[in-house]
Formats: structure tokens, sequence, C-alpha cells
């Protein structure tokens, strides 16, 4: 529950592993289809308590957002026989086309990068691995991916000043939503992390009246700057690692 910005790296792998002890009672339980993971931080995220957050809830439903993004990349995986976000968010950033310009930083597990369509700095954190569920991903790659969430955090926390924001993990984790999805879920549906920082401009007339979002950016420009400051921090923590900062 600290502010991730700040956070020991050791500490948000235990908060990870928190949570995927959690998720795994959960999914046992009768009568929970999905469970959701989220942390809520700041004034503008919607939270109910004051202290940063994370939470895990497990609801007897499958919400209207999980079911559109499981139709969505079946049918996708049902006409090409390939997984969408491992053809968009993955092989596509990580190739030499224009969509590499919305890469942001990639680890040995992860890439970061801003998505096409995407509301201010609004980042996706793809796993190269393709998986439908995080619950059983192997402990080097809960590490690298607790490595890679601080980091981002920090970045964030230096870029916009201490931001308020959302952070959403889709993972499709129980039975009881396998069975009832359709057949080719678990090839076609790929677990990740998505962060969306939160400002006033969420709440704008234009947002409220219409339910569309006004974004003031390019994702390639919002992508450059995070990766300006992601060489900053990573600079300051080599010179520090070397005494010389």
């Amino acid at each position: 529950n600290g502010l991730l910005a700040v956070a020991d790296v050791r500490q948000v792998t235990h908060s990870l592993r928190a949570l995927q002890a959690r998720g795994r009672a959960l999914i046992r339980k009768p009568g929970v289809k999905q469970v959701l993971y989220f942390k809520q931080y700041g004034p503008l995220s919607g939270g109910s308590l004051v202290h940063p957050h994370m939470q895990v809830i497990g609801v007897p439903l499958v919400t209207p957002n999980t079911e559109n993004h499981i139709l969505r990349r079946c049918d996708y995986h049902r006409q090409t026989g390939r997984c969408l976000k491992c053809d968009i968010q993955r092989d596509e950033v990580l190739g030499s086309g224009p969509a590499s310009t919305r890469l942001v930083y990639q680890s040995e597990h992860f890439l970061v990068a801003v998505p096409f369509a995407a509301r201010s700095y609004h980042i996706s954190i793809v796993p190269l691995e393709h998986r439908h569920s995080w619950l059983d991903i192997p402990s080097e790659e809960l590490e690298d991916l607790a490595v890679v969430l601080q980091l981002l955090m920090e970045v964030l926390y230096h870029l916009l000043d201490d931001p308020s924001y959302i952070i959403n993990m889709f993972s499709v984790d129980s039975e009881a939503l396998l069975s009832q999805a359709p057949d080719n879920i678990r090839e076609a549906f790929h677990w990740g992390v998505e962060v969306q920082p939160r400002t006033p401009d969420d709440f704008g007339g234009m947002e409220i009246a219409s339910a569309i979002r006004v974004v003031d950016g390019l994702p390639e420009d919002y992508a450059a700057q995070l990766r300006q400051v992601f060489k900053e921090r990573l600079e300051l923590r080599r010179a520090r690692a070397h005494g010389t900062a």
C-alpha cells in the first residue's frame, strides 16, 4: 500500500505475490466469475481511502468491459489464428514500423508502450510471453514486473508531479469465466497491466456531456517524453550505484 514511486522493489514484489495469493483463493470460491485487480492513488482516482492501496475483488459476473475485451480478442484470433495483443501491442511496437515510436521501455519479460488510441499518458505494460492469466507466471517474471512497475511509477511521479492514477490488471483467471468464454480464450486473451494517470480534464464538460475524451497530445509525443524521463531515472540509478550522485 505504499507509494510506488518511492517504494523498494522488494516491497512491490511482495505486494504482487500477495495479490496473486488472494487471486488464487478467490477463484476457488463458488460464484466468483471474475477477479478484479487495481490500485488507486490520489484525490482524482476515485478511491474511498486517502492512502495508496491495492485492491483485489471477486465478483459473481463478467463485467461488460471484460466481456467486450474477450469477445473482440476471440473474434480476432478466430479470423487470423493470432493473438490481438501479441500482434498490435507486442510485435508491431517491437518492429521497425511507425508503432515502434510508441515504445517507451523494454525489460527481459515486459515492454512499456503508449497505446495507439491513448488518453493522456495512458501506458500499457505488456508481457512478452503470451498467457491468459497472470496467476501462474514464473517467479522471475513477477520480479521483473515489480521492477518495471516501480520504475514506471517513479517516472510518472517526476514527469507529472505526483499525479493521481489508476492501475488495472486484466487477466482471465477463474474456471467459471473460462468455461463460459469462447473455446479459444486461452489462445486469444493476453493478460496485461494498464496505467492511467488521472487529471482534472477527466471531469471536463465535454467528457461528461458526450463521454468523448479530449486528448491534447499524440501518443508518439507522450512516449518520447516518457522515454526521456526513463533514461534520466536509469542514469541517476547507475550514478548512485557507482557513488557519483
